[in-house]
């Protein structure tokens, strides 16, 4: 008598769909810088056909780097600011330095990126048999050519989420290693950058702290939970949620930075003279439906991860769903999505790495919807989702006319 399976029986990949992803695996560094240029290209056509600003795509990410705590205080996301002004303050008149200097450092987050990225998938694979390494490899499609991958680091440049999404991955690093003075460090480093670390980088870090104190053998129900939480291996945890919590009282506390001297850094000012809250309440209704739906595909796939490791949500899976809390601080839900994915993808590492979880058999051709992820579709947007998308959709719909 067969043992009964967990899962209703699946196939393995077809063999075109292995070609595909071994193809995209073995030119992971060519289809990176692709995809990184591809993410670019919207912002190029602008200016070939309309002559624009070549730079007025980053114009709206020039406060960061002129907001600081020497002229302003200590104020939320002032911290990139600070340490750049030594460098823009060698050439004040300057006004093409600022972007450079953007570029730069944008261009040096993507590398780090790129190479955090690739050592952590091959660790995954050498966590598995060379019959079972096609999994990892759709992960590879998703950076590379993925919505949330290069493509999105590229249309969004400048931004702070990269170095916060580095200093998540360089802290469950430490974390997986016992060293826990550095994640306290790098934790105040991200929310220094950016206060919305507190609701997706934190939620993670203290799960993984905790899971390691007590081996993973953390109950949810709530008395062997109250247990676990004032029990001795706990501190840590509490030490840093007390240190998170009280800088980010501080840094929300403070007053708005005064008016920038210059001139082209104001446009982005709005960051701080809004409140907390701005929440997301959808453009139209398809797009809110869109959103539900990636967001039911991530944290589905990511439960089926769990059940097949018969394992039930845990204090790492709770703290995956935190980030959600990002759509009522702002409109930026691109972002938002490409947090949550990271989020995810690191919380799936963690288990994987040092919990003893493991993909389960036709992990991409059961959850064939979280392919979506791993399409060639251009970046994923900003306050609106797909920007290619809807330009191919106008473009074909003015073709139509003409027919």
């Amino acid at each position: 008598m067969h043992k009964k399976l967990p899962f209703p029986k699946t196939y393995t990949l077809t063999p075109i769909f292995r070609l595909l992803l071994q193809f995209v695996s073995d030119r992971f560094v060519l289809l990176s810088l692709v995809s990184y240029a591809f993410g670019l290209a919207l912002y190029i056509y602008e200016y070939l056909k309309y002559k624009v600003d070549p730079f007025r795509f980053l114009e709206w990410k020039l406060t960061q780097y002129y907001v600081n705590y020497f002229e302003h205080g200590f104020v939320k996301r002032g911290i990139l600011g600070t340490l750049s002004q030594p460098f823009l303050q060698l050439w004040p008149n300057n006004e093409l330095l600022p972007y450079v200097l953007i570029i730069a450092l944008s261009g040096f987050f993507a590398l780090t990126f790129f190479t955090v990225v690739s050592r952590a998938i091959v660790k995954l694979e050498n966590k598995l048999p060379t019959s079972e390494q096609h999994k990892i490899q759709a992960f590879r499609a998703m950076i590379a050519i993925g919505a949330v991958g290069f493509a999105q680091l590229a249309y969004d440049v400048g931004r702070y989420d990269l170095p916060n999404i580095l200093i998540l991955m360089l802290s469950i690093y430490y974390i997986l290693r016992s060293q826990f003075a550095p994640v306290v460090l790098l934790t105040m480093l991200g929310i220094l950058n950016h206060e919305a670390y507190i609701f997706y980088g934190v939620p993670l870090i203290c799960s993984v702290v905790l899971s390691k104190s007590f081996d993973r053998n953390i109950s949810l129900r709530p008395a062997q939970l109250f247990i676990t939480l004032t029990a001795p291996q706990s501190l840590r945890a509490w030490a840093l949620i007390l240190a998170c919590a009280t800088l980010a009282i501080i840094i929300l506390s403070q007053g708005n930075p005064v008016e920038l001297s210059n001139i082209s850094a104001k446009r982005g000012l709005n960051a701080w003279d809004r409140g907390i809250l701005e929440p997301y309440v959808g453009s139209s209704p398809v797009e809110t439906l869109l959103v539900f739906l990636i967001l039911f595909i991530l944290y589905g796939w990511l439960y089926s991860f769990y059940r097949w490791n018969k394992r039930g949500p845990d204090l790492i899976f709770i703290s995956t769903l935190c980030p959600i809390l990002l759509f009522a601080m702002g409109i930026d839900i691109g972002r938002w999505i490409t947090i949550i994915f990271f989020v995810v993808a690191v919380s799936v590492y963690v288990n994987i790495i040092a919990f003893g979880f493991t993909l389960q058999p036709g992990t991409f051709r059961r959850s064939w919807s979280l392919l979506f992820f791993a399409l060639p579709i251009g970046p994923i947007g900003i306050e609106t989702l797909f920007p290619y998308l809807q330009l191919l959709g106008k473009g074909l719909s003015r073709l139509m006319v003409l027919v």
